[in-house]
């Protein structure tokens, strides 16, 4: 690890701010990103940014920018302090799995140890024969209650894992998910006609995508490389983060997004023709 990573994000970029004596607000004012934003980034509370990832990465490439840092370095910087975070979580539920395997073990013995001493003591409190067939059941009981309690604590331990397991396995399947062709194949197959004009996006690389019909909202996604969508409509509202990852095409004509970006590089476009400030859904 280089001496760079050794700092965190956060730290390099308020730590880079100071040496230049640049306040919050100018530097809002240039990038055109809030104040409360720049101070997320360097506090790393990253969920105050709303957006998501994408746009997280959009502020982080900017701000690095902006300070005369390596935006890509940064970049990767905070997807690693990411995967770690996520895999300290991990780790965490495991170890406390652990924790409770342990209590609930110590709280069997000691039972077991209760269990033997009232035997015994009612052992010599009977005649022999009373106190054979006493022993007999009550050893009967401790060994079927011990096998329970095992079997509960195994259990427990077992479902803790499980739901960590299910926990990634759950973010690798988002991560692999791709969207349906179905509807794009039917349309060519001319087995849908088509009453409305036909809008598709082509995802080049990681973008955040928003999508709005007149009545609702079609799409809302962190999108990846190689997804695609297809949408039958006859006015359609596009927000997309990091634009430039992204293909739009209205009725096989070409978009071009740059025209209404910011530089957030994010795009918001209205087809066939519109305003995105006047373009109202239920969900927007």
């Amino acid at each position: 690890m280089t001496e760079a990573e050794d700092i965190s994000v956060g730290n390099r970029l308020a730590t880079a701010r100071k040496k230049k004596r640049l306040r919050y607000k100018k530097l809002s004012s240039e990038l055109n990103i809030e104040e409360s934003y720049l101070i997320a980034l360097e506090e790393e509370n990253y969920d105050r940014i709303p957006g998501g990832e994408a746009y997280v990465k959009g502020f982080l490439r900017s701000y690095a920018k902006k300070l005369n840092l390596d935006p890509d370095e940064i970049i990767s910087q905070y997807l690693l302090t990411r995967i770690q975070s996520k895999e300290g979580n991990s780790v965490k539920q495991i170890e406390k799995g652990i924790e409770i395997l342990s209590i609930r073990k110590k709280i069997l013995f000691l039972f077991t140890a209760l269990l033997i001493l009232s035997i015994f003591m009612f052992f010599f409190q009977k005649n022999e024969a009373d106190s054979t067939e006493i022993i007999s059941k009550s050893y009967s009981s401790e060994v079927n209650e011990e096998i329970n309690l095992n079997n509960e604590v195994i259990q427990e331990t077992q479902n803790i894992e499980t739901n960590s397991t299910l926990s990634n396995e759950e973010d690798l399947s988002l991560k692999n998910l791709k969207p349906d062709n179905q509807l794009k194949d039917q349309i060519n197959d001319n087995k849908i006609p088509v009453s409305g004009n036909i809008i598709e996006i082509f995802v080049y690389d990681d973008c955040w995508i928003e999508v709005f019909s007149e009545n609702e909202r079609l799409l809302y996604r962190l999108s990846q490389s190689g997804e695609t969508y297809t949408f039958i409509e006859e006015k359609i509202k596009i927000i997309a983060g990091n634009y430039k990852n992204l293909r739009v095409s209205f009725n096989d004509k070409i978009v071009d997004l740059g025209i209404n970006a910011n530089a957030n590089q994010v795009s918001c476009v209205v087809l066939p023709l519109g305003d995105c400030s006047e373009f109202r859904t239920t969900n927007n």
